[in-house]
C-alpha cells in the first residue's frame, strides 16, 4: 500500500509539473517536444504530396525516426539500434528519399525513407576514404568535405562507388588554410581568415572563384558562421572574437556581394549561429539567449520580430536556449535543438507570416529563350539565373547528345550540325526544379 501511495505521489507530482511548465516567448508558440539524449544530431525530411514530415534523430545509441505531421502529437515510427550504427556517427544527412548517417571512420550508413511511415530499409553502408565527415556538406551527387587546409569533392554518380573527383588546392593553390562553412547548389562559401570569405562555383569539376568578400574589420581575426538566403542575395556572417554584431552583405548590381551594414541580433556574446528561414526571415540563436526571428527584407531597417528560449521554469531540467539545430519544415513549423537534448516543434507564424507553398511539379520560374527554334546548324539559349544547373540535350531515346554545367546565367551556343533531323529535348536541372523544352533540328 505504501509502495502504491508512493507512486500515486510521483505521477501526480509528474503531471503537476507538466502542466506548470512555461517558456519565455514573444509571437512563437511551442507545440510540442521530443525530449532526446544529450547532444543528438538531427535532420528533417518531408513528403510533400503526402502532408507527411519527418525528424530523424539520435546519438551512438539509436537512431529514431518520427511523423510529425501531426506536430502536437509527434509518433516514433522506427529506430535503428546501437547494433545497427556501424561507428560513433557524427552527422545526420538527407538527399531525396535516402537518410546518410555519416559516422567518424568515414563511412555511411545509407537508408531508404520512402516507406515512411511504415519503416526504413538498409540501402548499404559506403567506405569514404577513412576521413572523418563531420564538416560535409551535399549538394547534389556531390558531398564536399574538410581535408585539414584543404576541400575534396567525392561524386555519388555511381552510389556504392563514390570517387575523390578534385580538390580545391589542385585547381587554386596558394590561398592557404581555409574552413568550409557552407555550400548552396554547388556553390562553396569559405573563410580565409584574415583574407576574408571566398566564394566558389564547381562547375564542369573544378573549382573556380566566383567572389570574395575581404576582411575589413582590424579587431577581428576571421568568420566563423555565416548563412546565404535561398536566393542568395544576401549573406549574414559572424567574425572571431565572438562580437555582437552580425555583418550583412547584399548583391549589388555586378552580382557581387557588398558590405550593407551591420546589426546586434543576440544581447550577449556567446558564439551565435544564424540561419535564413527564406529570403526575408533570419534566425539566431545560441546557448544562453535562445532563439531569435529577425524580419531582413530590408538591411537598413531590420526588426526583431520574434524569440523563444528553452530555458523552463524553476522546476525545468534544461539550463540553456537553443542551440546550433534549426530546421525549418514545408508546413512553416520550426524544429529546434536544446543543449541537454530536447527538440521543440514551434510555430513562428506570428513571428514571420507565412503562406504555404502549392504542391505542384517543379519548374524552374524563369523566362527560357531559344532560337531558332526549329534550327539547322545550331541554337542560342539565354537563362536569367542565380543558381548553378546543368543543361542536357537527349534525343528521343533518352540518349544524350550534349550537356553542360553552368554557375549562374546561361547565354550559349550549342551546335546541332552533327545532329540528323528530328526532335530533341533539351533540359535544364536546377536546385529547385527542372525545365524542358522540344527542339527540332532540320537540315
Amino acid at each position: 500500500m505504501k509502495k502504491l501511495l508512493i507512486i500515486t505521489y510521483l505521477l501526480f507530482h509528474y503531471l503537476v509539473t507538466k502542466a506548470q511548465v512555461t517558456y519565455t516567448s514573444q509571437n512563437i508558440e511551442f507545440i510540442s517536444d521530443l525530449v532526446s539524449y544529450a547532444d543528438p544530431r538531427l535532420n528533417i525530411w518531408s513528403q510533400p504530396t503526402k502532408h507527411k514530415e519527418y525528424v530523424i534523430y539520435g546519438n551512438n545509441s539509436s537512431i529514431k525516426f518520427a511523423d510529425i505531421s501531426d506536430p502536437k502529437h509527434p509518433k516514433i515510427v522506427d529506430s535503428i539500434a546501437e547494433l545497427f550504427i556501424t561507428s560513433s556517427f557524427q552527422k545526420i544527412d538527407v538527399q531525396k528519399n535516402l537518410c546518410y548517417i555519416l559516422n567518424s571512420w568515414g563511412g555511411m550508413d545509407v537508408y531508404n525513407l520512402q516507406s515512411l511511415p511504415d519503416s526504413v530499409s538498409y540501402v548499404g553502408t559506403i567506405d569514404l576514404f577513412s576521413f572523418p565527415l563531420s564538416n560535409s556538406y551535399f549538394s547534389g551527387e556531390n558531398l564536399y568535405k574538410n581535408f585539414g587546409s584543404n576541400i575534396g569533392v567525392i561524386n555519388f554518380s555511381d552510389f556504392f562507388n563514390p570517387v575523390l573527383t578534385d580538390s580545391l588546392v589542385t585547381d587554386i593553390p596558394n590561398l592557404g588554410n581555409c574552413l568550409l562553412l557552407n555550400v548552396y547548389n554547388d556553390t562553396l562559401y569559405t573563410s580565409y581568415g584574415p583574407k576574408g570569405v571566398y566564394i566558389f562555383a564547381f562547375i564542369n569539376h573544378k573549382f573556380s572563384i566566383i567572389d570574395s568578400i575581404p576582411h575589413n574589420f582590424p579587431s577581428l581575426v576571421s568568420n566563423y558562421s555565416n548563412c546565404v538566403s535561398a536566393n542568395k542575395k544576401t549573406l549574414c556572417a559572424f567574425y572571431k572574437p565572438t562580437t555582437l554584431n552580425a555583418k550583412f552583405y547584399s548583391k549589388n548590381s555586378n552580382r557581387k556581394y557588398e558590405f550593407a551594414g551591420e546589426y546586434q541580433l543576440m544581447p550577449s556574446t556567446n558564439t551565435v549561429i544564424p540561419k535564413f528561414i527564406n529570403n526575408d526571415w533570419l534566425a539566431a540563436s545560441n546557448y544562453q539567449d535562445g532563439l531569435y526571428i529577425y524580419d531582413v527584407s530590408d538591411l537598413k531597417n531590420i526588426k526583431k520580430t520574434g524569440s523563444f528560449n528553452c530555458k523552463k521554469n524553476a522546476l525545468s531540467q534544461y539550463n540553456s536556449g537553443v542551440a546550433d539545430y534549426l530546421f525549418g519544415l514545408p508546413s512553416g513549423l520550426l524544429i529546434v535543438r536544446q543543449l541537454n537534448g530536447g527538440l521543440f516543434i514551434l510555430d513562428p507564424k506570428k513571428a514571420m507570416p507565412y503562406k504555404a507553398p502549392e504542391i505542384i511539379e517543379a519548374q524552374l520560374n524563369y523566362n527560357l529563350s531559344v532560337y531558332p527554334n526549329p534550327c539547322n546548324e545550331g541554337f542560342s539559349i539565354q537563362l536569367k539565373r542565380d543558381f548553378s544547373s546543368k543543361l542536357n540535350l537527349y534525343d528521343l531515346q533518352g540518349i544524350t547528345m550534349y550537356q553542360k554545367e553552368y554557375s549562374s546565367d546561361i547565354a550559349d551556343y550549342i551546335s546541332t550540325k552533327e545532329l540528323e533531323e528530328g526532335n530533341y529535348i533539351l533540359k535544364i536541372d536546377g536546385n529547385e526544379g527542372q525545365l524542358t523544352q522540344k527542339i527540332i533540328v532540320r537540315h
